[in-house]
């Protein structure tokens, strides 16, 4: 189909409306330019006739302006004088109104001066009064000038008698309201002269303006005539001409850099008009729109446009919207298409309909894109509350678990105890732990189990582990280990790091119920120069391997999740790997996985290497800790079941036992007991004080004092959330008997 496109409008229809100038004739007399050119001259003199007239008329208005302004700054300045005459008069005048006079005064001969200046008249001298210098009769400023000298003089005079001699300064004062009344008097006759002066010569402007022009205007009529309407016609054309063509070239290049494709079609999809850029839009080959938009789309949805156009005809002017879907090469994603039909057909200049075609391929593409993050967010929230759930029942759990495991010990002690019920008994302690440790798997998958990271080499870890490892899978899967002996130290908790390990190969065990091999391997990732010797950039990686089924690609995302599990019911708890990965981040590593089906699963952790530690000397032998009971323990616990197991386990352990339900409480103790507190048992989060604030005030009144913490909550070690220890003693519940005594044992001989 040949190229369609706005047109300008041809040279022949517009040169028929265009009027050629006779100047531009082919023969170039300077005739036809005598006319226009001494009209011009004419008009040129004219003005600048009127503009001198116009423009010296004004200097003398701004002058008479001016000389107006300082004439009332003058009377002011005489009406001030005259006032603080009157109080030197009264006697009422103060020194600072004294001040104002000189000042005053000062000021009037300047403003004289300037209007000397302005005018061009000379100063007048002594002489008679009402005669000028020269025997003509003074002007207006100058008997302003004569009175304000008279007046000034008989001030002066007046006020350097006032002080001394009070009754010739009050007859001098008759000659002063004279001189005063004199002075008034011409200045409002200057005033009003110079008023009228500034109206007569404004009105002499305007007159010279409104002649100049009505004679410049009768000019410019007489000789250019015709000449002037015929410019200006050709004028117009040649601006209407320049118009279009500005505004074709801004339309053009709407239409051709905008990112909508233009369409215009008849009822039956025949193309009249196309864009430039519509083959872009349509996603079809330069040049292969054809004549027929359906032409130019899938088979697929020529229906649903076919559909498009025939309900735009049924109503005129109203736009109609429409999603279409384009299928594209095979192996590439479909293109999505808006298509807004407006029905122009009753429109003379159009006649048809008028298609708008945007690609919203990308933009569908980005609201995917926003719709999968704003899911990962939610599910990144919903881990958060669930983490948070767990944090908050691992509290009530320990306790509980606390209060169990300390009542079973008691019991243990009993030495009347059948062995069949102290075996039952240990079962229950044994069960009892076993539970804590499935609450740590819990806090693990939501980062707020607190670790004790040590420095620890996996190569040691996985060689003692090896043994284990090796009785935990079957004879038909064969562990291979590849340790590189290069590898530093890990900053981790040895016990949750083993978990790991234990983890993974237990899924990989699974994952193999034909048999195959389990690889375990570490090697180091050098992100700094070995001989730097700190572990600043360097990381350690821990990979397990396995080829067995594989993990499928649509749960691929899916295996961190908690209690997600694809074993059947009743065999895994979908805690494993939630658990591996709850440790390596609060390790602060990173976990990767790779799965193919039928070709096995590899595990990647990758971990900061510890930084260098300076050996610790050993050859200094620690001394033992001294073994004296009977001293006095403070046991603060908000938890009843705690507290009364803790307030009986101790006492059999030779200690005298204070024991209160929080933190004022045992304020209110501590100020009514004289005797000695050797050491403070409380929990970290109570109602009211926390633990480390009780710690604060009991030892800032007795330094003495030692300080060991307990709590149910994972994160009482953590400074972030508030809770600082301070480096001192702490046992998360549950915890043993024989393990509280040791750590109370311990801070005690500190």
């Amino acid at each position: 189909m040949a190229e369609r496109r706005l047109t300008p409008l041809p040279d022949d229809q517009r040169g028929s409306r265009r009027w050629t100038p006779p100047t531009l004739a082919a023969s170039g007399s300077p005739a036809v330019l005598r006319a226009p050119f001494r009209s011009t001259m004419f008009v040129m003199l004219i003005g600048l006739l009127a503009a001198a007239l116009i423009y010296s008329l004004q200097l003398v208005v701004a002058r008479n302006q001016r000389i107006q302004v300082r004439l009332a700054e003058l009377e002011g300045d005489v009406n001030l004088l005259n006032a603080r005459e009157w109080e030197a008069r009264t006697g009422v005048i103060s020194s600072e109104h004294k001040n104002d006079i000189p000042v005053s005064q000062e000021h009037l001969r300047n403003i004289l001066t300037e209007l000397r200046q302005w005018t061009g008249q000379p100063a007048p001298a002594p002489a008679a009064p009402g005669a000028a210098p020269n025997g003509q009769p003074p002007t207006r400023l100058q008997q302003v000038e004569i009175d304000v000298s008279r007046y000034l003089t008989a001030v002066d005079m007046m006020f350097s008698l006032i002080d001394t001699h009070r009754d010739q300064a009050l007859a001098v004062a008759d000659t002063v309201d004279e001189s005063f009344e004199d002075l008034r008097i011409s200045l409002q006759s200057a005033r009003g002269y110079y008023a009228t002066a500034g109206k007569h010569a404004i009105n002499q402007a305007n007159l010279a303006s409104l002649v100049s022009v009505v004679f410049a205007m009768a000019l410019v009529w007489f000789f250019l005539g015709r000449a002037a309407r015929q410019r200006t016609e050709t004028q117009a054309l040649i601006t209407e001409r320049r118009t279009l063509a500005a505004s074709e070239a801004r339309w053009r290049a709407l239409i051709l850099n905008g990112e909508d494709a233009i369409l215009v079609v008849s009822p039956t999809g025949a193309i009249s008009y196309a864009s430039p850029n519509v083959d872009r839009v349509l996603g079809i080959p330069s040049g292969g729109l054809g004549d027929s938009v359906l032409t130019a789309l899938p088979p697929d949805v020529r229906p649903a446009m076919l559909v498009l156009l025939e309900a735009t005809q049924r109503e005129p002017g109203r736009p109609r919207v429409q999603e279409l879907q384009l299928s594209g090469a095979p192996g590439t994603p479909p293109r999505f298409l808006e298509v807004v039909a407006t029905n122009m057909l009753a429109d003379p200049a159009l006649g048809g309909v008028v298609l708008n075609l945007r690609d919203l391929t990308e933009r569908r593409a980005m609201e995917d894109a926003l719709r999968e993050s704003q899911e990962q967010l939610l599910h990144a929230q919903k881990m958060e509350a669930l983490g948070r759930l767990a944090g908050g029942i691992a509290h009530d759990f320990n306790n509980l678990m606390m209060a169990i495991s300390g009542y079973t010990e008691l019991v243990l002690q009993d030495q009347r105890l059948s062995p069949t019920s102290r075996e039952d008994v240990a079962q229950i302690r044994r069960a009892v732990f076993r539970a804590a440790e499935l609450t740590q798997q819990i806090l693990a998958y939501s980062r707020r189990q607190m670790l004790q990271p040590v420095p620890v080499s996996l190569n040691l870890l996985l060689g003692e582990a090896s043994g284990m490892l090796r009785r935990l899978m079957p004879e038909n899967i064969e562990l291979k280990l590849a340790l590189d002996p290069k590898t530093p130290d890990v900053l981790v908790d040895p016990g949750h790091m083993l978990q790991v390990v234990m983890n993974l190969a237990l899924n990989a065990r699974d994952a193999m119920p034909n048999g195959g091999a389990l690889g375990i391997r570490t090697a180091v990732n050098d992100g700094a120069a070995p001989e730097s010797g700190n572990g600043a950039g360097r990381r350690v990686q821990l990979v397990v391997t396995d080829n067995g089924t594989g993990i499928d690609p649509k749960v691929l995302p899916l295996i961190f999740d908690p209690f997600f599990t694809t074993k059947p019911q009743g065999e895994g708890s979908g805690l494993g790997l939630s658990t591996v990965f709850g440790i390596v981040k609060q390790s602060g590593g990173q976990i990767d996985v790779q799965s193919d089906l039928s070709r096995g699963t590899t595990f990647t952790i990758s971990l900061p290497a510890a930084p260098a530690v300076v050996p610790r000397d050993d050859s200094v032998e620690p001394q033992a800790p001294a073994r004296s009971g009977g001293e006095v323990i403070l046991v603060v616990e908000d938890d009843d079941q705690v507290r009364t197991v803790v307030s009986k386990g101790l006492p059999r352990l030779g200690y005298e036992v204070l024991v209160v339900r929080n933190a004022e409480e045992a304020l209110a103790l501590v100020e009514k007991h004289h005797g000695r507190i050797d050491l403070l048992l409380t929990d970290v989060v109570m109602p009211g004080l926390s633990g480390p604030q009780l710690a604060d005030r009991l030892t800032a009144h007795r330094p003495e004092t030692r300080v060991v913490f307990m709590s149910g909550y994972p994160e009482a070690q953590d400074p972030a959330l508030g809770f600082s220890l301070d480096g001192r003693s702490y046992l998360q519940k549950p915890f043993a008997l024989a393990e509280l005594a040791e750590k109370i044992r311990t801070a005690l001989d500190e």
